[in-house]
């Protein structure tokens, strides 16, 4: 009879390697399945936001396809929405449609066409094979005045306050 302690010696590492290894490959597998199931239901938000919504004119006609942003003049997260056929825009932070946090806002608004043919990447080759030079390039038309689409000339502007928030924007 040996005195030896059971599980020694080199058949113990083994046995230990084997035990280590299922315990992590099970440990993975946990973790892979409350990273894809989450904690719980609701997608992660940000706490604090307050609903932002509102309507963009051009020229006092509803502008649809625009990208509207609120960029935060201090310290803070931007928020943005893209108008509706009835020039309707709600804000997005993190999750659509969650808002924008209180605060001071410059106000941007978007909205470009590409002039010109776009071309696929067949219809480049051709083109440059027949003509020994790469196609031209659309251009990019803003379909709003310039001014509106930096933060640094925009002259809108919106505090947004705790509870619903409705805006209206006129641009030209």
């Amino acid at each position: 009879m040996s005195t030896r302690p059971p599980h020694t010696g080199p058949r113990a590492a083994l046995l230990f390697v084997t035990v280590s290894r299922r315990h992590a490959a099970g440990l993975l597998a946990v973790a892979g399945c409350l990273t894809l199931v989450g904690c719980s239901s609701k997608a992660p938000g940000l706490a604090g936001l307050a609903p932002v919504a509102g309507t963009v004119t051009l020229k006092g006609a509803p502008l649809e396809g625009a990208t509207v942003t609120f960029a935060a003049t201090g310290a803070g997260r931007s928020a943005a929405g893209t108008t509706d056929a009835k020039g309707k825009f709600s804000l997005t932070s993190l999750n659509p449609g969650d808002g924008a946090m209180p605060g001071d806002y410059t106000v941007t608004v978007k909205k470009t066409e590409t002039v010109g043919k776009v071309y696929t990447s067949q219809e480049s080759q051709e083109y440059y094979m027949k003509n020994q030079k790469a196609p031209p390039a659309p251009q990019v038309k803003n379909l709003v005045n310039e001014k509106f689409a930096q933060p640094s000339s925009s002259p809108l502007k919106a505090t947004v306050k705790a509870g619903k928030n409705e805006f209206t924007f006129d641009v030209e």
